[in-house]
């Protein structure tokens, strides 16, 4: 009774008069959601930013390219080789996922990790900008400044997979809902890094042709400055790492399988990295992931004819810098047209008929290029200029709606607490095919001999690189795609260790 009377009185003291919550309750009630809601925002926020900052550095992609072939005075084959060096942070790119999950830095996973490496780009960028570099100091420092690119982005994608497969708001959402979820994010996070480059894409090449390319590098260093700056905002609690003897008192819903999204809590804690390492091995492990894994990886690693193409545009067609910018302001468009037209119309249709019909036509695409290295657009009466416009802007919106589908099924294919490495461990697989098409491209360029003035044998390479691209089509009824997606969502990915 004196609880009882207990409760009553202070019951009486939460209501005001008439039985009403009180201005404070109502506040209190309402800032919690708020909160959440406030909280989600700005995760999205610095998403969105660190997608932006990704493509505006597009600023200095053609200044990179005159850098190598001018003041450094490479041969197509060696651009190739350049290229896939400073590359290379993306092909270990699981790396820094596992990194950012397992290992805190100042007490974060994420928000530490972005400060320090949006300073190192400043840093590195503002190093070109300053001094005359050697061939190998330009590279060394173009590396580093892709570290702290695929760093972020690893961070990034983290970010946009742990809010995708957010518990709460998932937890009674249909299959088809959850893969607009995906959809949606993804399509989110690549428009805007597509329009972050849109903005700089034509803006670098008239840049280039009224300062020295490296006054373009000042003004590239300014963005991961920015980067740095507004990583702060993240809402990042510091953790601490949980203890083997605690993580293991962590009780599960399944005795024979432990769901990873609840073996520990968001921000309480992270899991030792050892802990972390078996987890994604024994992911890997199953048939329903490597097989995937490995189909995209052979997909992408075709032959690229795309260094010899641009020595052949500058020095062949003899396109000026302000062109070469229009060329690759349409083919970035073409990225947001191929992402709008996914989003709007295929976002729900099966993966293996996107993916198989867009692989088709970006060979029918890829194809035509043949045309105008041979010169037999000119026969046709189709200028050089309109040629290559009209061509990029197809060939970009068919890759895109080939790629992104690809990006949606990685991000449901990642368990949760290991978001970063798992979905870096997917991009790896298309970074490290991307680099080997490159090698292989470059290889294919000296071996048919073409160089910086002779592309008689480019049309070889070009029909060798879209050839290969669908030979691997034949092998993708061998790979069940939903079968992974369904243990991710079933929270049954390995089993528990002790």
């Amino acid at each position: 009774m004196i609880e009882e009377k207990s409760a009553a009185v202070g019951e009486e003291k939460r209501l005001s008069k008439g039985g009403f919550p009180s201005r404070k309750q109502l506040k209190d009630c309402l800032s919690k959601p708020l909160a959440s809601i406030n909280e989600r925002y700005r995760i999205y926020f610095v998403i969105i930013f660190i997608a932006f900052t990704q493509g505006i550095l597009g600023l200095a992609d053609l200044s990179v390219s005159y850098l190598y072939k001018d003041d450094f005075k490479m041969t197509p084959a060696q651009v190739s080789a350049a290229t896939g060096i400073t590359s290379l942070p993306w092909i270990v790119k699981p790396l820094w996922g596992f990194i950012s999950d397992g290992i805190p830095f100042l007490g974060y996973r994420r928000k530490s990790y972005l400060v320090f490496f949006g300073a190192t780009g400043f840093i590195c960028w503002t190093l070109l900008s300053r001094y005359n570099v050697t061939s190998h100091q330009g590279v060394f420092l173009l590396l580093c400044v892709q570290l702290g690119v695929a760093f972020s982005n690893a961070i990034g994608e983290a970010l946009l997979v742990e809010i995708s497969k957010d518990g709460d708001n998932n937890a009674h959402k249909s299959d088809e809902e959850k893969q607009g979820e995906a959809s949606k994010n993804v399509s989110l996070f690549f428009s805007v890094r597509s329009f972050g480059y849109l903005l700089t894409t034509y803006t670098g090449g008239v840049l280039l042709e009224i300062f020295p390319k490296r006054e373009i590098f000042t003004i590239t260093s300014l963005f991961p400055l920015a980067l740095a700056a507004i990583a702060w905002t993240l809402p990042e609690k510091a953790i601490s790492r949980v203890p083997s003897a605690e993580y293991a008192k962590v009780p599960h819903e399944d005795t024979e399988t432990a769901p990873l999204a609840d073996a520990q809590p968001r921000d309480s804690g992270v899991a030792s990295p050892r802990k972390n390492i078996k987890r994604v091995l024994a992911f890997i492990r199953l048939p329903q992931l490597w097989k995937p894994i490995l189909f995209i990886f052979v997909f992408q690693m075709t032959p690229s004819p795309s260094s010899a193409m641009f020595f052949f545009y500058t020095n062949g067609l003899k396109f000026a810098p302000e062109f070469m910018g229009q060329l690759k302001f349409i083919q970035s468009i073409a990225n947001i047209s191929g992402i709008w037209f996914y989003h709007r119309f295929l976002k729900f249709i099966a993966f293996k008929k996107i993916f198989s019909w867009s692989a088709v036509g970006c060979f029918f695409s890829g194809m035509t290029q043949i045309l105008l290295v041979t010169r037999y657009n000119v026969d046709l009466g189709i200028p050089d200029k309109a040629f290559c416009l009209t061509d990029s802007l197809i060939l970009q919106t068919i890759t895109e709606i080939n790629t992104i589908p690809i990006l949606v099924m990685a991000c449901r294919f990642c368990p949760k607490n290991i978001e970063g490495t798992m979905y870096a461990l997917l991009m790896a697989a298309l970074n490290f095919g991307t680099m080997i098409s490159v090698q292989l491209g470059g290889l294919l360029i000296a071996y048919l001999g073409i160089t910086e003035s002779n592309f008689s044998s480019l049309w070889i390479l070009i029909l060798i690189a879209n050839v290969t691209s669908v030979m691997t089509l034949p092998f993708l009824g061998c790979v069940n795609f939903e079968a992974a997606q369904e243990l991710a969502e079933k929270r049954k990915l390995i089993e528990e260790v002790h």
